[in-house]
Formats: C-alpha cells, structure tokens, sequence
C-alpha cells in the first residue's frame, strides 16, 4: 500500500518530535521547510506542545510533555487529560519545586 504524503509528512513528524532528539527534529523541519524559532526554550516549548497533540504517542510521552509545558506555565494541547493526571503533574511540580528551596 502507498502512503500518501500527508502521511508521511505526520510518520515523520512523529517520529522527530517523538524522539526529542534535537538533531532529528530540526533535520525534519528543514525537509520539509519548516521555520525555526531562533530561541531554544521556545524550540522546546514548540516541541512539547506539538507532543501533546499527537493522539497517537504513547500517553506517558504526552504526559511528560504536559508536564514540561505546565513547569514553565504554558498551555498544552492534550484535550483528554485527567483531573487525576493534571493533579498528579502540579503535585510533581510542587515537590520538585520544594526540593528546590
């Protein structure tokens, strides 16, 4: 079977940004001439965000994005998430912040 190229436009971006693999990720964007943001926290937070909308990455990789993105008070885009996750994340946060102190 043929895959069409949407198709593998979303394999391969799932595949780069799956991988958090910086290298992976900006290699991906060039082929497919994609702009790069210049800064590297909002490369990440780009990174994350695009993580937490792939429905089809395993729930723990989308979680770990949530987190990363809440860490730094920003939005994510995971729709389906849990009172009982997003309490388990902010108490994540709160004890690695405490530890911190």
């Amino acid at each position: 079977m043929m895959i069409n190229k949407l198709d593998k436009f979303t394999k391969e971006r799932n595949e780069a940004m799956l991988s958090l693999d910086k290298d992976k990720i900006i290699a991906y964007c060039k082929k497919y001439q994609i702009d790069l943001p210049r800064n590297e926290e909002v490369f990440w937070i780009g990174v994350h965000k695009s993580i937490t909308a792939i429905t089809s990455a395993p729930r723990e990789k989308r979680l770990a994005s949530v987190k990363y993105l809440m860490e730094r008070d920003f939005e994510h885009y995971l729709s389906d998430i849990t009172a009982d996750e997003e309490s388990r994340i902010r108490n994540d946060i709160s004890q690695s912040t405490l530890k911190e102190e």
